[in-house]
């Protein structure tokens, strides 16, 4: 598959997330289409999205363009922010809007909002703000069903939902896609970690898969016991979303 033509190799200072990484995330954290966000957050059932990667690596043949982070020889790998923007794109897509909207929608806040990236902006994932709610506004304007968006999206964007956190920018930096789970792109190549250190999720469910408690990774690693066992139910929610 050629890399689109604005594709650039970036240091692993910005992440590194190959195709079926992207896919597997978005399936384990975003909501199916007819479940309230807050009743899927409480219950995390089994009921998960299916964004598989060839939906994502359909996105990008149609027009999807992404940054090209260099990891292995023919291995399509993407950074921190295109995850970010893609989280994004599949919230849309889950919730009806075709993709070549969402390529219009991006390009018209492009335009407004002087950004490359809007989806990665904080204004975007924010609702608060008036640059959001202008933004919002436009792109209800471009769909031709109005106002379906402010009602499905305004709960999954408001801080306290998106677990995004934001820098100087106003770009997205880091993710907390569960509690005390922290995704930083400068950490361990942006891999889920435990928050406030480099140990990874995927190590300690490897070691409880081959019969260490909880108790025993806690004090080995120590790391508090709640920690531990936030991590071990993040891995179970990515092995449930496979």
């Amino acid at each position: 598959m050629a890399l689109p033509a604005n594709s650039i190799e970036r240091g692993f200072t910005q992440g590194a997330y190959t195709i079926q990484d992207v896919a597997l995330y978005l399936r384990a954290t975003t909501p199916a289409f007819d479940v309230p966000l807050n009743i899927w957050q409480r219950q995390r059932s089994r009921r998960y999205v299916r964004t598989s990667t060839k939906s994502i690596s359909a996105w990008i043949r149609e027009g999807l363009e992404v940054d090209t982070v260099t990891v292995a020889r023919h291995k399509r790998t993407v950074g921190f922010q295109d995850l970010v923007r893609m989280r994004m794109v599949a919230l849309l897509r889950t919730r009806g809007l075709p993709l070549h909207e969402i390529l219009e929608a991006e390009e018209f806040a492009r335009k407004i909002t002087g950004s490359r990236s809007p989806f990665v902006t904080e204004s975007l994932w924010t609702s608060g703000s008036e640059a959001f709610l202008e933004f919002h506004e436009r792109l209800l304007a471009i769909h031709p069903q109005g106002q379906y968006a402010l009602s499905i999206l305004y709960d999954y964007l408001v801080p306290v939902h998106h677990g995004l956190q934001f820098g100087p920018d106003h770009y997205a930096d880091s993710w907390h896609p569960y509690q005390s789970i922290k995704m930083d792109p400068k950490i361990s190549f942006g891999a889920p970690c435990v928050e406030s250190t480099r140990i990874k999720t995927e190590s300690l469910w490897s070691l409880h898969r081959s019969g260490d408690s909880a108790e025993y990774l806690s004090k080995a690693y120590g790391i508090h016991s709640a920690k531990v066992k936030d991590a071990l139910t993040w891995e179970r929610l990515l092995a449930n979303a496979h």
